[in-house]
């Protein structure tokens, strides 16, 4: 740190002499194109910031601009915020005994995978499912072929299936490593429906034929 801002900072809070760095980025956000772990934040638009509430407080805009220091050098870049509604989860599908959803934020935050495809997040046992391997924390990319990188899409593509036809999945592991999948539907025992969240219940909606 150089020791001009290092006087700034311990001026600005004498209890806290300290500077933040980035510990990880949301994968596929703006300021993944920008920032990387381990650079050290000087400014927000022109204000010190050396505890999280000050980050929030001063991020809250469309855009700011950041200084932070990457191997020795001072960079400034302009980067496009994020709102969060806090929400979470509104959408689920229960398909092939495998519980299916949007991927969650967490996946970008924590382990820097991209948000693409859907994300399979619980299985049960003895499904079609469980049976072919398709456990929780794989992402399904394309059904038989076809790019499913929504929930939407997802639904359109897997609602033209047949009772016992087999369905090839790509899919892609909690490492990133890409899967090939097949299973065999069984709408008997395991029939695809939909929940969603309206207003403060949940309805639940079979699968659109």
């Amino acid at each position: 740190l150089p020791e001009d801002w290092a006087r700034r900072y311990e001026a600005h809070n004498p209890q806290r002499r300290q500077v933040l760095s980035v510990a990880n980025t949301v994968a596929g956000s703006p300021a993944a194109n920008v920032l990387r772990a381990g650079d050290l934040l000087l400014s927000i638009d022109g204000q010190l910031a050396n505890s999280f509430r000050e980050v929030e407080r001063a991020t809250q805009k469309e855009t700011v601009e950041v200084v932070f220091l990457r191997d020795g050098r001072e960079i400034t870049e302009t980067i496009a915020t994020v709102a969060l509604d806090g929400i979470g989860i509104d959408r689920v599908l229960l398909w092939a005994g495998a519980l299916i959803q949007a991927p969650h934020r967490e996946l970008a935050a924590q382990r820097g995978l991209s948000l693409g495809g859907v994300y399979v997040s619980f299985y049960n046992f003895g499904s079609p499912a469980s049976r072919a391997g398709l456990f929780a924390g794989r992402r399904i990319a394309a059904v038989n072929g076809v790019a499913t990188p929504t929930l939407d899409r997802f639904i359109d593509v897997v609602s033209s299936l047949e009772e016992g036809e087999s369905v090839r999945l790509n899919a892609v592991s909690f490492n990133d490593v890409p899967e090939v999948i097949t299973l065999e539907l069984d709408e008997h025992f395991w029939p695809a429906y939909e929940l969603r969240r309206v207003g403060d219940s949940w309805q639940r909606l079979m699968l659109r034929r």
